[in-house]
């Protein structure tokens, strides 16, 4: 069975859709862990601790507020990182649909990937604070140290919740680490080194 990581802290405004989420992953079929970490939110830590719990040598990593389109999962193939969805329809809070997005190559919310890929690049970065950018430098990282990332043509739907009050993509400190990303983009040996300091943050647990 295909392990499917919802990374998730509780809020009063985020728990109806983290239960439809979860309850979608389990109708079609998934083991649903979830990703938790102490203290202050941290995606990339949270993801981490819910892939230490996974057996599956596949892994899902699904956002608490995505439904996607799994009908056709058994005939996509397995790229180093899949998403399945290249438009998202942003439902408002009485559930009619806001707004339509379309992405190009890269997104966050919904992967599908080998473990020893994961393994390999070390993990989503925990040095990105709150929300924002993380998603963009995980993919880029698999991007230039495995290769291709394949978008599945089809739309996901986010489900409303109140926004996050938590530090965001504008901190400078989540600023730097994109540049850094953005400088180690299709450079092997650049991003293998942030991968290696991924690994140790993670992996030794310096990071709680």
């Amino acid at each position: 069975m295909v392990d499917a990581i919802i990374p998730y802290k509780k809020t009063v405004s985020r728990e109806p859709g983290f239960k439809i989420v979860k309850a979608w992953l389990e109708y079609n079929g998934f083991n649903v862990i979830i990703g938790s970490c102490k203290g202050e939110w941290n995606k990339g830590k949270a993801i981490h601790n819910g892939v230490l719990k996974s057996k599956s040598d596949i892994i899902i990593i699904n956002d608490a507020d995505l439904i996607c389109n799994f009908s056709n999962y058994s005939e996509f193939s397995y790229s180093p990182l899949i998403i399945p969805f290249d438009s998202v329809i942003k439902l408002d809070k009485s559930g009619n649909g806001l707004m339509k997005r379309d992405y190009i190559r890269i997104a966050g919310g919904c992967w599908i990937l080998r473990r020893e890929v994961y393994d390999d690049v070390g993990g989503v970065d925990p040095r990105f604070e709150g929300w924002g950018g993380e998603d963009w430098a995980f993919c880029v990282m698999v991007e230039t140290l495995h290769g291709g990332i394949k978008m599945i043509h089809q739309s996901a739907i986010h489900i409303w919740h109140e926004e996050n009050l938590e530090k965001s993509i504008e901190d400078n400190q989540n600023l730097d680490i994109i540049e850094r990303y953005k400088k180690a983009r299709f450079n092997e040996n650049e991003m293998r080194q942030i991968s290696n300091e991924i690994k140790e943050l993670l992996i030794s647990g310096s990071m709680g």
